[in-house]
């Protein structure tokens, strides 16, 4: 938006943290909501209007590991997994309000964690998230080492606009 800057601060934090990063959402040189894990060079925030009204909201989109940790070693992410984070405030006069935060994990090798897509062709894009559960292991042998497996079951989690922010609509099947 028009004089008004978005940045991200980071900070390295890998003695706490196999290897991520603390970033933080910085506008106008204000901290804007809460930390969250990254890995500074796989973070990014952008302008771009994602609730279809004609004004742009401040995007950030930040790729982490499981559970990542601030300098006091709190978890400071609900997710158990490698994750993609998504970010989303309206910026009205001077002022931001949240209207999304969320994560979907990472299993593939096409990196999707979330993405962003018109589901419905309402001219409204919805959040989808990767949200893969695993099926019980299922374990052989009767002596040690015993060899267990477990399949990933792809379900995505959509996120839709309800004109104030986005809120969990449902799962689909993924991919």
């Amino acid at each position: 938006a028009d004089g008004v800057k978005a940045e991200i601060s980071a900070y390295s934090n890998h003695w706490a943290d196999a290897g991520n990063d603390v970033c933080q959402l910085i506008v106008n040189r204000q901290l804007l909501g809460q930390p969250f894990g990254c890995k500074e060079n796989f973070t990014k925030v952008t302008w771009q209007d994602i609730t279809h009204d004609g004004q742009p909201e401040i995007v950030v989109t930040a790729l982490s590991g499981s559970n990542p940790r601030d300098e006091d070693y709190n978890v400071i992410s609900e997710i158990d997994c490698v994750h993609e984070r998504f970010l989303a405030y309206q910026w009205w006069n001077g002022g931001a309000t949240e209207i999304a935060n969320v994560a979907g994990c990472i299993v593939q090798t096409d990196l999707y964690g979330v993405r962003l897509e018109d589901l419905d062709n309402d001219g409204q894009v919805e959040i989808i998230l990767a949200y893969r559960l695993t099926s019980e292991s299922e374990c052989h042998g009767e002596y040690y080492p015993i060899y267990c497996w477990s399949e990933p079951t792809p379900i995505d989690h959509v996120y839709k606009w309800n004109g104030t922010a986005f809120v969990f609509w449902g799962e689909l099947e993924g991919e």
